[in-house]
């Protein structure tokens, strides 16, 4: 698990069969964070718009990062990190740990790096993942 670091700083395409039938979509990560930055919550907010609406435009053009999977030496843990960008101060991220049990993986209740810094992620809004 040494090289979760290094292993947060790669980047794969995915393709679209990834999130076939989810409620996710692909996009580029550069203009994509270019829409979190200017549809930051903070600016609209100070621009006149409601607090509520704001924010619900920020989550929908949010930027879901996720890491390469590191696994420990024997492979009973496997640990990845994902990052949520919605602007300055609108996100979640954290480092997930999942356990081999009984030949399947499931999520374990350790667990370590959470931040946050919005209510709850809507789930009627799309997923938006980075692809590269």
């Amino acid at each position: 698990m040494q090289d979760l670091a290094r292993l947060r700083s790669m980047s794969h395409p995915l393709s679209p069969e990834v999130v076939k039938g989810s409620n996710a979509i692909l996009v580029d990560p550069e203009r994509q964070a270019a829409a979190v930055r200017s549809n930051d919550p903070s600016g609209k907010i100070r621009g006149g718009e409601s607090v509520e609406d704001a924010v619900k435009t920020a989550f929908a053009s949010g930027l879901l990062e996720i890491s390469e999977i590191a696994f420990d030496t024997g492979r009973r843990y496997a640990v990845l990190s994902f990052s949520f960008s919605c602007g300055m101060l609108c996100g979640h991220s954290g480092t997930v740990v999942f356990e081999k049990v009984k030949d399947r993986w499931k999520r374990s209740k350790r667990r370590c790096n959470f931040s946050i810094s919005r209510a709850s992620l809507n789930p009627k809004i799309p997923l938006v993942l980075s692809h590269g």
